[in-house]
């Protein structure tokens, strides 16, 4: 087994573009015959579990590729996931400020009366609280890892890393965006928030030490209130104030007003001391 996972992570381009092809070849080698496998039995009813299986591997190939490849012990904790208490307080801090100023963002908006608030029972917000949660925090460790960490670190080995941020931050959006052209032009402002939350995670990260505790904390709090608003219809627009001031397709965060959060998260973490340790 060793030697099969030596051969594996063998990178046969040693430059830094070489290994990022590389990263992407064995992840699409572990995927892709599994996927196919399952797809081929249940059809559309694998996807579901097809994207568990793409988290599950990866994972597994991000710790792979720190250890045989980079090569470092700690994989997770050299990325920004070390066990350490420190790591859960920024978490949770984290998802205060997601939260927050999510929570925030659509409160001035029922205030102003832009959007309206709906009744949703009971059962189906719960439903909604624990799902979104889930969904969050899976979506956020995942990404975390992927963007502010290994890509993170192997775009420092290209280029200085405060451009690292940008490459990220740019590739993070580009990823979020691959929709038909007619989407893309119809949802335009989603981008620069994309570029924005990207800067905003990336920053965070190197004011806590190369922790990624406050971007997976912000991360999830922004998708779980996202999850819960967009599941359950909670909250509407009026039709008062234009879709791209409050969000195009009903995205808070893909509007005027939202830009001017991100940007102000983004503003705050960027201006913290620069604390970056890996």
């Amino acid at each position: 087994m060793e030697r099969w996972a030596h051969g594996l992570y063998r990178v046969p381009w040693q430059r830094p573009y070489g290994r990022l092809c590389w990263f992407v070849v064995v992840l699409g080698t572990l995927f892709l015959p599994i996927a196919g496998l399952l797809y081929g039995f249940w059809g559309e009813a694998a996807i579901p579990l097809m994207g568990v299986l793409l988290y599950v591997l990866f994972a597994g190939h991000l710790w792979a590729w720190g250890y045989y490849v980079v090569p470092t012990r700690r994989p997770f904790a050299d990325y920004g996931l070390p066990w350490q208490g420190q790591l859960g307080l920024e978490l949770a801090r984290g998802w205060l400020l997601g939260t927050g100023s999510l929570g925030i963002l659509l409160g001035t908006h029922l205030i102003l009366g832009w959007q309206a608030a709906t009744v949703v029972e009971a059962t189906t917000l719960g439903k909604a609280v624990l799902a979104g949660l889930g969904t969050g925090l899976a979506v956020a460790v995942i990404e975390e890892l992927l963007f502010r960490g290994w890509l993170l670190a192997e775009l420092a080995l290209l280029c200085p890393r405060t451009a690292a941020f940008w490459w990220s931050s740019g590739i993070f959006a580009i990823l979020h965006f691959l929709k038909p052209l007619e989407v893309i032009l119809a949802t335009w402002v989603q981008f620069p928030g994309l570029m924005l939350l990207g800067l905003a995670l990336a920053w965070s990260k190197r004011a806590s030490g190369g922790r990624l505790g406050w971007a997976i904390g912000l991360h999830g709090g922004l998708v779980w209130v996202y999850y819960i608003v967009n599941t359950t219809g909670w909250i509407v627009p009026t039709g008062v104030a234009p879709e791209w001031v409050t969000g195009i397709g009903r995205n808070p965060l893909a509007g005027g007003t939202g830009l001017l959060v991100l940007g102000a998260i983004a503003l705050y973490f960027r201006q913290q001391p620069y604390n970056y340790g890996k």
